[in-house]
């Protein structure tokens, strides 16, 4: 059988299977030539469960024949069962259904009554005088029917490969860009050859580029509209006040740019009106000399501009002291500020020094340095003034950052002390200043639980607190491994909220469509998130800086997760393939192909042994992730499967469907141990503690369920969510849960009493 044969389901009654039979030899020679291949109910095996062989092959089948006669009418199971199933496939355009009238029968009014019928004039086949003639109009109607299915099926193979190239050359050119925004000679090299790989026009890869191009073009028109607010502001009033700094940043989150672009942006410009005002403090308004008169004595405080300036400057005991003993200089150096101040602040106290040589060289001042000296130090100290504010400013900001670093991640791990040493870098700061902000602050004194909580009785879980502050739809929670931190999607952005005060700590943004899903490290330093604009990020916590952005999938990235060890993540995605990545560099090691819908959860063992997956053509899946090897395929829910767990261990997996069960799996064996149905409704999410003792489960009843693992029993009902709740996670510890949903809120339960 041709693999691109048509596939044809005939659906009769057992009192017309002649009939069929003379039809299937007509339609011969279609089977011999590969245009069609054909199934109906004498072929179900025995042994074999007939409904469900019916079933898949209606389900499968391109075109449905239906055998009308009184008796296929008057036949429950065809009118009940095949008829409507065919109409429906037939109406979705899945398949096609042609009525074949055996035998005459009054069809008026049947679901299939608006259809073209065989033969032709819709006449019987037993009514023909020759029935041989009736059943060949009856097998050419059905070849044209055949044969404009596989040019369909032709032309959308070619379409999907034409745009599987397309994605593949748009994926390589997006890789080439997302390093400068640029493409240089060695990488137009390697886009030429794969286009002519790909068998792409110049005119498509150049479309292909231009709109690749488009993002970047748009960024680029959005950091000079704030180049150009900044100069205005910057014109307008210098220094910047807190109000305006403010402003500035609600602008650079409004035009959607980075904030380290944002800063080179402002460098320049700040530099150049920094120094600008320091150049403006340290003009001194000294007064034109008074023209003595010949008659006149000059007074003692009179200034007497020399007839021979050489001779002014090889004796002017200021202009000797400036340069030589650099008296001023010292006094700068006495600021004790040389560690704190960049180059340019450097340079101005610099400046004041040769200030005070221009007044002494264009007033001529030999007799007395009084007046040098005190417009130096007058111009000293403004700048010691205006360097003290500015850095005691940036000191603030360091200390309003570092204060929400040690909230999210403490004790710092190595990464969050590198990025730390940056920014200290980048504003200037003096070792000894960083360490007395690091000595003031109130440390979180958060205590890390073991785990070791019972297992023979339930647990009180008490509601901690409702996290509602302009959220929309909470399609993902996740929790950091005690319970202090909770972060949540909402629409294209990620929060992050301190537990104990319900702050919002961070808004993290870069995705342009919804985040559909989020997941944390054991370590709480790598936060990973997908979204519908098909990308998934990479996040480092503590900072919210963004680390990397992945590209590949061709549809919705509908979940992700990033192993125990933090090294691979793993995304599942609407166009059905589960992506395998290296999180240091980003590189793709593995496809895994199997599931035929979307996959919808993904888990992977602690080991980063197995991994789980889950999906909407209804299966669980088992594959090796050092072989890469689908295991096994799980079978037995009913809708689609919309959340899986894997037990610390890995030998429980935990599956959640549309139908409403929650199936507990063996891993290793692939046998069902129990299927709990408390559930009223879909589940949407389930997790497993870390203890490998509870499972937590959430869905369209608005109610939290944790079930004991051990026993297989419902220990406890949580209420408080008043829509369907869409994402449930448990902290490593296992004292916090954490649940998101339709009614906008994060809900956080908790045994730590007191917290």
């Amino acid at each position: 059988m041709a693999e691109n044969s048509v596939k044809l389901f005939f659906s009769y009654s057992h009192k017309d299977e002649e009939l069929r039979d003379e039809l299937a030899n007509h339609l011969s020679i279609l089977k011999q030539q590969g245009v069609i291949s054909s199934w109906h109910d004498r072929k179900v095996l025995p042994g074999a469960e007939w409904d469900s062989q019916i079933h898949e092959n209606l389900l499968a089948a391109d075109i449905i024949l239906l055998l009308i006669s009184a008796d296929f009418i008057a036949s429950d199971y065809c009118w009940d069962v095949e008829v409507k199933t065919a109409m429906k496939r037939h109406n979705e355009g899945k398949a096609c259904v042609i009525p074949v009238i055996l035998r005459k029968v009054d069809w008026t009014g049947a679901p299939f009554g608006k259809l073209q019928f065989l033969p032709k004039n819709a006449q019987p086949v037993t009514s023909w005088q020759i029935r041989d003639e009736a059943f060949d109009n009856i097998a050419q109607g059905i070849r044209r029917v055949a044969e404009t299915l596989i040019i369909q099926r032709q032309q959308q193979l070619a379409q999907q490969q034409i745009a599987r190239n397309i994605n593949r050359y748009k994926a390589k050119v997006e890789e080439i860009l997302s390093v400068d925004g640029t493409i240089s000679l060695p990488s137009r090299d390697t886009l030429n050859e794969l286009r002519e790989e790909l068998g792409l026009t110049n005119e498509q890869a150049k479309d292909i580029e231009q709109r690749a191009f488009e993002p970047y073009v748009i960024y680029q028109q959005k950091l000079r509209k704030y180049e150009e607010t900044f100069k205005k502001v910057i014109e307008s009033e210098y220094p910047l006040n807190s109000r305006i700094e403010r402003d500035l940043e609600l602008r650079q989150r409004d035009l959607g740019i980075k904030p380290e672009d944002a800063k080179r942006i402002e460098l320049p410009i700040r530099s150049q009106a920094e120094s600008k005002y320091y150049q403006t403090k340290l003009q001194v308004n000294v007064p034109e000399p008074l023209e003595a008169s010949a008659a006149e004595p000059l007074s003692h405080n009179t200034i007497n501009k020399p007839q021979n300036y050489h001779q002014v400057k090889e004796s002017n005991p200021v202009k000797s002291t400036v340069e030589g003993t650099s008296e001023l200089e010292s006094e700068a150096n006495n600021l004790n500020l040389a560690n704190k101040l960049n180059i340019e602040s450097k340079n101005l106290l610099k400046n004041v020094i040769k200030v005070a040589n221009n007044v002494s060289d264009q007033w001529g001042i030999s007799s007395d340095k009084n007046i040098v000296t005190d417009i130096a130090q007058k111009g000293i100290s403004q700048i010691k003034e205006a360097l003290e504010k500015s850095y005691q400013e940036k000191l603030q900001r360091y200390q309003q950052e570092l204060a929400i670093v040690f909230r999210i991640d403490y004790p710092p791990s190595a990464l969050t002390n590198s990025n730390l040493k940056k920014t200290q870098k980048s504003l200037g700061l003096a070792d000894q200043d960083v360490e007395l902000i690091k000595q003031q602050i109130t440390l979180p004194k958060y205590k890390n639980y073991q785990i070791n909580l019972s297992t023979d009785k339930p647990l009180n879980w008490q509601s901690q607190i409702a996290i509602t502050a302009n959220l929309g739809d909470i399609k993902a929670v996740v929790t950091n491994s005690i319970g202090t931190i909770v972060i949540n999607s909402d629409g294209q952005k990620i929060n992050i909220w301190e537990v104990i005060s319900g702050e919002l700590l961070r808004t993290l943004t870069g995705h342009t469509d919804i985040v559909t899903t989020i997941d944390l490290s054991a370590d709480n330093q790598l936060l990973v998130s997908g979204s519908a604009d098909r990308t998934f990020k990479l996040w480092h916590l503590s900072t919210g800086k963004l680390i990397r952005t992945f590209n590949g999938h061709s549809d919705w990235v509908t979940t992700v997760v990033i192993s125990k060890d933090g090294k691979i993540i793993a995304s599942g995605s609407a166009d059905q393939t589960i992506r395998l990545l290296y999180s240091s560099n980003g590189n793709l090691f593995h496809t895994l192909k199997g599931h035929t819908g979307f996959v919808r959860a993904i888990a992977i063992s602690n080991d980063s042994q197995l991994l789980a997956s889950g999906s909407n053509d209804r299966t669980v899946k088992i594959w090796n992730l050092a072989t890469r090897q689908l295991l096994k395929t799980l079978e037995g829910h009913t809708g689609f499967v919309r959340s899986v767990a894997i037990s610390p261990d890995g030998k429980t997996i935990a599956s959640a469907g549309e139908e409403g069960h929650i199936k507990i799996w063996d891993a290793l064996t692939g046998e069902l141990k129990v299927n709990l149905t408390e559930h009223i409704g879909n589940v949407a999410s389930v997790a497993i503690t870390a203890d490998g003792n509870r499972l937590i489960s959430g869905g369209d009843d608005k109610t939290l369920k944790v079930w004991s693992l051990v026993t297989g029993q419902l220990e406890n009902s949580l209420e408080g969510h008043i829509g369907r709740i869409l994402s449930v996670r448990s902290s490593l510890d296992g004292y916090t849960l954490v649940s998101g949903g339709q009614d906008k809120s994060v809900r956080v339960w908790s045994l730590k009493i007191g917290l």
